[in-house]
């Protein structure tokens, strides 16, 4: 069973307020502690107009003594929940199910928000009466690294299209590639969003049997754009998200794009199991990209060096795209979070 956080200021705020931040957490209880701060030290027109609430998908509550802790010091209401079944998808229901507020911004718990984050964010909602406002998140990358790898790194971890706030934003999964005009298609994550918990949006969850491998949230907002909500883009609202040494190896960015090309061909099938036809087209690109950029690689080692690793992970995600079936996945969460 859940349970709430029964201190003085984590209980539910007296005042209804009109977002909800929502940041799942597992075992990082340095990062949340940056996280909160930055969240409680918002400025601008929604200062003052919203509550947080931690999600904690630890088995052994890590995070309740680090948010009691907080939630004693701030004016901001904070509260706490835990949710003991293992899974992302599960984490951030449980937030959606909790939450007080009419919107609900998502953050993940190692990332830090600009101070005006949340007052963008809402500002973009109103101004374009979106269901769904999706934001940039970019890493922050240890220094001393050499400067082609830090813009692979950039280029590779990063959530940001160079777009203005209010672009309508499309999912690959559901708009044909022959009718994306007018749309900007950025990775449909969850990890720096604010979201109306009303109409349309609010009968959408995060799907469970994604909750341990991830996609989850590529497959929530394309849900919402089969529904005809309206999701756009918030070039201000930037959030930072630390990058651990474990994913600046090879490895963590092979893993990475072989899923991410396992969520392109497994998620329209998860959305339409009668009609395969978009997961049949996901596979026939792979196989045709598997061959081009296995050539480009091994090219690599004679020209352009410098995009060998970038052509790897290409090859990786294209090898993803036809291998997604069951004996192929891997589990990522809560494991690869951390890095």
């Amino acid at each position: 069973m859940k349970s709430a956080c029964s201190l003085q200021n984590v209980d539910p705020p007296r005042a209804k307020p009109v977002v909800t931040i929502v940041v799942p957490t597992f075992r990082r209880p340095e990062r949340l502690v940056e996280c909160l701060d930055s969240c409680v030290a918002q400025t601008g027109p929604a200062a003052g107009t919203y509550e947080i609430l931690v999600v904690d998908n630890c088995p052994d509550r890590s995070a309740k003594a680090t948010v009691c802790d907080l939630a004693r010091r701030t004016h901001v209401p904070l509260r706490y929940v835990h949710e003991p079944v293992a899974g992302i998808s599960r984490a951030r229901n449980t937030g959606l199910a909790y939450a007080a507020g009419d919107f609900v911004a998502f953050v993940d718990d190692d990332e830090v928000v600009v101070e005006d984050w949340l007052s963008h964010l809402s500002a973009a909602q109103a101004a374009f009466a979106a269901d769904a406002v999706l934001a940039p998140v970019l890493p922050i990358i240890p220094p001393g690294l050499s400067p082609a790898l830090k813009a692979q790194l950039l280029g590779g971890l990063s959530h940001w299209i160079p777009q203005p706030t209010g672009t309508p934003v499309g999912s690959t999964i559901v708009d044909p590639f022959w009718s994306r005009g007018g749309k900007a298609y950025p990775n449909l994550a969850s990890g720096n969003c604010l979201i109306a918990r009303r109409g349309r949006a609010a009968a959408v969850a995060f799907d469970d049997r994604l909750g341990r491998f991830g996609g989850e949230d590529a497959l929530y907002f394309s849900e919402l754009a089969a529904l005809g909500c309206r999701l756009v883009w918030c070039a201000e609202a930037i959030a930072r998200e630390h990058v651990p040494p474990g994913r600046l190896g090879l490895r963590y960015s092979l893993r990475r794009a072989f899923r991410g090309g396992q969520v392109a061909s497994w998620t329209p099938l998860l959305m339409h199991p009668a009609l395969p036809t978009r997961t049949a087209l996901s596979m026939l690109i792979g196989a045709v990209q598997l061959p081009v950029f296995a050539a480009l690689f091994c090219a690599s080692f004679v020209f352009a060096r410098q995009a060998r690793r970038s052509y790897l992970a290409r090859l990786a995600s294209a090898s993803g795209k036809l291998l997604w079936a069951a004996p192929f996945r891997r589990q990522t969460w809560p494991s690869w979070i951390g890095g």
